[in-house]
């Protein structure tokens, strides 16, 4: 019995990707290989360290009601705070750490050494945020401090959620980073598609968790819960990076010397060549097209008189049918490749754009349509995690998909107010939101048929010399 629950779980699991029996029985990712058992456990350390981040990072969301608890704080200072921070981090730190850990060697890998420097100073910043009213109380109490903080125009407690928070952000964006690139580092490409369906599974089911049962309880526990989930990150952060192994990499040749030689290799490789634009352009479409998404629920809610419960019912709605459709999902993409079923979802999400546009104007036809524009989004979703996989160089993975965060970026902070300015001067017209999509989807399909006609350069000698697969045990 126990064999054969063993057979329907590896069948489950690995579909027809690995034959049975005999040597076949295994999968290789660069100089690791995999048995099913093996897999198993890979797969269950990835998806446990997914679980616990997606707790983690939901926490700061939760600190806008304790800021709005304190009238010095200004909606300005919370916006800049909880969102633009963020983003600043992420366009100067991102280049620089997914450059430094690709070339990284150690006997650790070149991701884990990363992840186990910035998961303590994560939690002690998480579970410090929270602290910041008697933190500055504390700090107003000594002279030398109160001196220091009344050298700036911003209010103390402005200033300490401040630095906790960019604190925060700073040693965040390691793991941010290093954690997506440890995927592609260890899973075997045959399983890309399968296992970002899992990982939506589990990042659905942590944000439903985390909103159904912590929602209502964090303004009275706010302490308490970031000390909580800052602790079962850490711990299972660093047990992740213990438990899953990475394998030997080739060296990286480049030009050495000057103190600018790293910033001349990063721009040169990753914008010096047109192929290389094509697919951050692409890559960056599909961040573009949120760019107005901020206007849905207004849409909904103001122009077809949705109440906001049944707004978010119908999100949550769109959320279950994705955790059920995720695992079939992923299998699909394995099968066909990225790039079509990317190309699938964007003629689809084209389409249901279109028609969304044209005939949502009553709450039948927006429940309807709604719950079918998330199918086409879920795809594309899959699809592009794998499709960053196949297109970017293995041993420079992380430089590139960083050069495509800044393309995507840069358009967003361009767009999201060039967005808002056109929905004024047209009188408050939110359905743009609805159309808004496909346009970029359209523009996204356009670079893929370039792309498509545009074979991917010969694998390099780098590339080539890679040592023997070891077993995983």
């Amino acid at each position: 019995m126990r064999r054969f629950l063993a057979e329907r779980i590896s069948k489950w699991f690995c579909g027809d990707v690995i034959a049975p029996g005999g040597t076949q029985n295994v999968l290789t990712c660069g100089t690791l290989r995999y048995t099913p058992a093996t897999l198993v456990v890979l797969f269950g350390w990835l998806l446990w360290g997914d679980f616990t981040l997606t707790f983690m990072e939901s926490l700061p969301g939760l600190l806008v009601m304790q800021l709005k608890d304190h009238k010095e704080i200004s909606n300005e200072a919370i916006v800049i705070l909880l969102s633009t921070l963020a983003t600043v981090c992420n366009i100067v730190l991102n280049p620089v750490i997914s450059y430094s850990s690709d070339r990284h060697r150690s006997r650790w890998g070149r991701r884990r050494p990363f992840l186990m420097f910035a998961t303590p100073f994560v939690a002690l910043f998480l579970i410090t945020i929270p602290w910041s009213p008697e933190i500055t109380t504390g700090l107003l109490k000594l002279d030398w401090a109160r001196s220091i903080l009344s050298l700036f125009p911003l209010a103390p407690l402005v200033l300490v959620f401040g630095f906790l928070i960019v604190g925060f952000q700073v040693f965040n964006m390691f793991i941010c980073t290093t954690y997506f690139y440890l995927i592609p580092d260890t899973v075997p490409e045959p399983l890309i598609g399968r296992f970002y369906g899992l990982f939506r599974v589990f990042g659905l089911l942590a944000y439903i968790g985390f909103t159904w049962f912590l929602g209502g309880q964090a303004h009275q526990h706010m302490k308490l819960i970031f000390a909580l989930f800052a602790g079962l990150y850490a711990v299972s952060f660093i047990l992740m990076c213990v438990k899953v192994r990475e394998g030997d990499y080739p060296e990286i040749k480049e030009e050495h010397g000057r103190w600018y030689s790293p910033i001349k290799n990063y721009f040169g490789e990753c914008f010096g060549n047109l192929r290389n634009w094509v697919i951050f352009l692409a890559y960056a479409a599909i961040q573009w097209a949120s760019c107005a998404g901020v206007f849905t629920l207004l849409f909904y809610r103001d122009q077809i008189h949705l109440t906001e419960t049944e707004y978010f019912r119908l999100a949550s709605a769109s959320s279950v049918a994705c955790l059920l459709l995720s695992m079939p999902f992923g299998a699909l993409v394995d099968r066909l490749g990225s790039q079509k079923s990317l190309m699938i979802g964007l003629c689809s999400g084209i389409v249901i754009c279109l028609t969304s546009f044209l005939f949502i104007h009553s709450r039948t036809s927006a429940f309807i349509l709604g719950f079918m524009m998330q199918v086409p989004v879920f795809v594309i979703i899959l699809a592009l995690n794998k499709w960053t996989v196949d297109m970017y160089p293995r041993t420079q993975y992380g430089q590139y998909g960083s050069a495509g965060a800044i393309v995507g970026a840069v358009g967003i902070m361009l767009l999201g107010p060039l967005a808002g300015k056109l929905v004024d001067l047209l009188d408050n017209y939110y359905r743009l939101c609805l159309i808004a999509p496909g346009i970029f989807y359209a523009l996204c399909l356009v670079f893929n048929l370039i792309l498509f006609r545009w074979p991917k350069p010969g694998t390099s000698e780098a590339e080539v010399a890679v040592p023997i697969p070891e077993v995983v045990d």
